[in-house]
C-alpha cells in the first residue's frame, strides 16, 4: 500500500480504527485493577505509597494513521497490532526516583503479565533529554471468542520526569515536532537539572529516614558539586 493512501479516508475504511482501539480497553481495565493491589502492598513493604497517579489512554483513530505514516507501518489490522506496540497506554508516575525499580518489579509479577521489551530511558535517556521506564507487556483478556494476548505499554517516571516531559511534549508540538537548536539545548539542560532534583530528594528522603542522632549537616542543593 503506498505511503500517501495511509492517512486518507479510503485506506482507513480498510480498518476500523476506533473497533481497534477500543479492543485494548479490557487489558487496561484489568492492569489498572491488579494496580491497586500493588500499591496496597508496596504500601506495607515500603511504609508509603509509591505511585503518585496513573493515567490511561488509548491511542485515537487520528494518532494511528499519523504514527502508521511516519513509522511506515502497513495500515491493516495485523500490521498494527504487531507494530504499533502502544496503541494502549498506562503512565504510573511515582514519587521519588528510587520508587521506580519497586513498583516496576512489582508490575512485572503480577499472575499473567508478559514481558515483551523493556526500554530503561533513565539510565540511557533519549537525546531530548527525556527519562523514564517503558514496559511493554501482554496481558491476558477473555471474551466470548476465547482468550486473546493484548500489548499494553506501561511508562513508569518520578514525578520530576512527568512535569519536564509533559512541557517538553507541549514545546515540541509547538514547533511542529523538532523544536529550534537552542530550545533543544535548553530542554536537555532541563532535565539534568530535574534529574539532579529527582537524586537529592532521593537523597533527602533517606536521610530523614535514617533518625540519626548526630550534629546535623547540610544536604548539599540540587545541581552543586
Amino acid at each position: 500500500m503506498p505511503l500517501t493512501s495511509l492517512a486518507s479516508p479510503a485506506a482507513s475504511a480498510a480498518v476500523d480504527l476506533e473497533r481497534l482501539a477500543q479492543d485494548y480497553r479490557p487489558a487496561l481495565a484489568q492492569v489498572v485493577l491488579q494496580l491497586d493491589d500493588v500499591r496496597r502492598t508496596l504500601r506495607d513493604q515500603l511504609g508509603h505509597d509509591p505511585v503518585e497517579h496513573v493515567s490511561w489512554r488509548l491511542k485515537s483513530p487520528d494518532s494511528i494513521l499519523a504514527k502508521a505514516r511516519r513509522k511506515r507501518i502497513a495500515l491493516c489490522e495485523e500490521g498494527l497490532r504487531r507494530e504499533m506496540l502502544d496503541l494502549a497506554g498506562l503512565r504510573l508516575v511515582c514519587a521519588f526516583l528510587s520508587d521506580l525499580r519497586e513498583v516496576r518489579n512489582a508490575v512485572l509479577a503480577l499472575p499473567g503479565i508478559t514481558l515483551l521489551d523493556e526500554r530503561d530511558y533513565v539510565r540511557h535517556p533519549k537525546a531530548s533529554g527525556y527519562r523514564a521506564l517503558h514496559l511493554i507487556v501482554e496481558v491476558p483478556v477473555h471474551r466470548a471468542d476465547g482468550a486473546h494476548g493484548a500489548v499494553v505499554e506501561i511508562q513508569l517516571r518520578s514525578v520530576a520526569m512527568d512535569f519536564w516531559a509533559c512541557l517538553e511534549h507541549r514545546l515540541a508540538y509547538r514547533h511542529h515536532g523538532r523544536p529550534p537548536v537552542r530550545v533543544a539545548a535548553s530542554l536537555r539542560r532541563a532535565a539534568a537539572l530535574a534529574r539532579a532534583l529527582d537524586e537529592s530528594m532521593d537523597r533527602i528522603r533517606d536521610h530523614a529516614r535514617s533518625h540519626v542522632h548526630a550534629p546535623q549537616r547540610e544536604l548539599a542543593p540540587v545541581g552543586s558539586s
